[in-house]
């Protein structure tokens, strides 16, 4: 569970959305920390974003992380891997912006069937 101090801050839903955001075409699989830029879908004041990942791939541990932009402190980064060959997996990541609407994602190059993210909603 997660615990968040009441500062003022007010979550917007994105609401129902009729397509994935980012889809395997738009990532580099070379395993190299990359920049996501959510810009046009997260406003430019928005303090933190929810990112649902989802994955599909036939190389058990293959894995997608995501980073805040700009650290390099790589021991705190989201994390999903294949647990078992052909079966989708998903999970939600919440990530603070630091005044940029940009992630960094790391994704290992084998085997992918699925790689989606999508935006659920975001803080200002």
């Amino acid at each position: 569970m997660f615990a968040f101090a009441n500062m003022g801050e007010k979550f917007v839903s994105r609401g129902d959305y009729s397509s994935s955001d980012f889809t395997f075409e738009s990532y580099i699989t070379d395993y190299v920390w990359r920049e996501l830029d959510l810009t046009g879908i997260v406003p430019a004041n928005a303090t933190m974003v929810m990112i649902n990942m989802q994955i599909k791939g036939s190389g058990i541990g293959e894995s997608m992380m995501l980073s805040p932009y700009g650290y390099t402190n790589r021991w705190w980064h989201p994390q999903i891997n294949i647990q078992a060959a052909n079966v989708a997996m998903s999970a939600v990541a919440i990530l603070p912006l630091f005044g940029v609407p940009k992630v960094q994602y790391r994704i290992t190059p084998n085997g992918w069937s699925v790689l989606k993210t999508d935006v659920l909603g975001w803080w200002i």
